[in-house]
């Protein structure tokens, strides 16, 4: 044999060594040092600025939190604590129905990060929603009667959203918007120690004032629209959903009637949800003749109006006592 042929054998049979013992193969990987925060935190910021803007997200769970408040003095503290967790539970309940419905989004929203065919984005938002809820666990630590009833909700939105697609479309938003009945309840729970019938008619109240903003403004003219290209809800036929939405909007609007008349409320709650009552009876009107999307989309905002402004009215009342 040459030394040439024994070089050449000596380096197969060296590559077959390193090939076949387990520390050396290991040893042929790229070492890629673990990041969390620095690849998670700038995808969450953009997510917030493409689908839930600090401008919306903060004042909405502000609103959503202390309506259940009864009376004051409250505890700042505490009251700061809800407020995040509230933030961190909306963004977190957000960010979860957009990953759910990726599927449809690549036809209908092909340009939204939760689409994107990077993987690494996907990731980093999984990872974040893992974080989110880390920390309003982390808050509640203070008072442990309150992780209980946050790890239920939890794991049932987390069931939900695994297995969204199985339900009906009319279903899922009753589903999704029992959320933000929870939120008024959650609040009383945190700031008074208790609930009541006064945390449960609210929690109601806004239940079915949120469903009844996302039946209205899913409306539109199927007949114009490729069928395969929109969201299951948009495919509903449009004076269906017009005519749940006025339903609900007006079965809100008499548990919000059903507040005052028990005295939750005052005259200034009554006085603000009769005035968005009537720009909702106005606007239901108009979808109802012509159910098509130019008329369902000051839903978009009237909807979430509708409830939240009363709610306001509320709170102003308890100030003033």
């Amino acid at each position: 044999m040459t030394d040439v042929d024994s070089a050449s054998a000596h380096s197969g049979r060296a590559k077959s060594l390193a090939s076949s013992t387990p520390a050396l193969h290991i040893a042929r990987f790229h070492y890629h040092r673990p990041t969390i925060l620095p690849d998670t935190l700038p995808l969450l910021f953009r997510y917030l600025r493409e689908r839930c803007p600090v401008a919306v997200l903060v004042p909405l769970s502000l609103v959503l939190f202390i309506a259940g408040i009864r009376h004051l003095p409250v505890n700042p503290a505490d009251a700061l604590r809800g407020w995040l967790t509230m933030g961190l539970c909306l963004l977190l309940l957000r960010l979860s129905d957009d990953l759910a419905d990726r599927e449809i989004d690549r036809l209908t929203h092909p340009d939204r990060l939760t689409c994107s065919a990077d993987p690494t984005a996907l990731k980093a938002l999984k990872r974040a929603r893992i974080w989110m809820l880390l920390g309003a666990i982390a808050l509640q630590l203070p008072d442990y009667h309150l992780l209980l009833p946050l790890l239920v909700a939890s794991a049932f939105y987390g069931i939900f959203f695994g297995i969204k697609r199985r339900f009906s479309p009319l279903l899922q938003p009753v589903v999704l918007n029992s959320a933000l009945g929870l939120f008024p309840i959650y609040g009383e729970l945190l700031l008074h120690g208790h609930t009541s019938p006064f945390g449960l008619l609210l929690g109601l109240f806004f239940w079915l004032g949120a469903l009844a903003h996302d039946y209205a403004h899913c409306v539109m003219d199927i007949r114009e629209q490729d069928a395969a290209r929109l969201n299951p809800i948009n495919r509903t036929p449009p004076r269906l959903l017009a005519v749940i939405s006025l339903c609900l909007f007006t079965a809100s609007g008499i548990v919000g009637l059903v507040l005052y008349c028990l005295h939750y409320t005052g005259h200034l709650f009554l006085g603000v949800l009769a005035v968005c009552t009537l720009v909702i009876a106005y606007l239901e009107i108009r979808l109802l003749r012509a159910p098509k999307a130019p008329d369902a989309r000051p839903f978009y905002w009237w909807g979430f109006l509708f409830f939240l402004l009363p709610a306001l009215a509320h709170l102003l009342e308890v100030i003033w006592a």
